[in-house]
């Protein structure tokens, strides 16, 4: 059943929103100044594995904080115009709330939020969640090029690809493991070059490898040229790459 926070339950309840999530948390405000609390669990909730979608709305973010956001690969920053919302959900909470995640807005202003349970109150839960999922389908996303080094993924610690799933896929159906032993998946060829899926997606559709229609990636001829295949199964589409594939020679071309 829905509940009635006030400020301070807010803070209580975001709190635990961060620190009990196991899959995936959206952050969405249009005004963003994290405190030092917040950031603290929200690296600690990365450790566990966890990934961030962060979506704001107002220009005034501050450089030292962009900075901080995106220094972390499991945290996808977005910028969405016009951004008046504010929800913050994970797996299995949503709250939607007056509150901006704004260190003043925390601590001097009255807010009230709803909150709402995956268990308790599906239908709202889902239809945040797709809300969610549309805002940052518009969202412009921030960050840094980056510098592509392959790695090594034969050794111990670069078995596990970093990964950034969307919302629905991470917080209402899970995922499917890949078994293809030639060709691997946008995550795991985003890995071996140190950087993660969203970023290597952004370099693919820059250089048409990669074409949207509709909000929707797809394939071009040039990327199945050198091999890439399309597949689909119960919780979306993805991609595969051939393992041996070198994106420095394939981007610059």
């Amino acid at each position: 059943m829905a509940k009635l926070l006030n400020t301070s339950a807010t803070n209580f309840v975001l709190e635990n929103l961060i620190s009990k999530a196991r899959k995936h948390v959206v952050l969405i405000s249009p005004y963003l100044k994290l405190n030092k609390r917040i950031k603290k669990l929200i690296e600690d909730a990365i450790l566990q594995g966890v990934s961030f979608h962060i979506v704001y709305g107002k220009q005034e973010l501050h450089e030292n904080e962009k900075s901080w956001l995106l220094s972390s690969t499991k945290i996808k920053l977005l910028f969405c115009d016009d951004l008046h919302a504010k929800c913050y959900l994970n797996e299995s909470y949503c709250i939607v709330s007056s509150m901006n995640l704004y260190e003043f807005s925390q601590v001097n202003n009255y807010e009230m939020s709803i909150l709402l349970s995956k268990k308790d109150d599906k239908d709202a839960y889902t239809d945040s969640v797709k809300e969610a999922e549309r805002l940052i389908r518009i969202g412009s996303e921030q960050y840094q090029i980056p510098t592509l080094q392959p790695v090594d993924l034969t050794t111990s610690e670069n078995k596990q690809p970093l990964y950034m799933p969307t919302v629905t896929q991470t917080l209402l159906t899970p995922t499917q493991p890949l078994t293809d032993e030639e060709k691997i998946s946008t995550n795991l060829l985003a890995t071996k070059y140190k950087t993660n899926a969203q970023r290597l997606l952004t370099s693919l559709r820059a250089s048409g490898f990669i074409s949207t229609e509709n909000g929707r990636d797809e394939l071009t001829e040039k990327s199945m040229d050198i091999g890439a295949e399309f597949h689909e199964n119960s919780s979306g589409h993805y991609f595969l790459w051939p393992a041996d594939l070198n994106l420095h020679t394939m981007l610059s071309n």
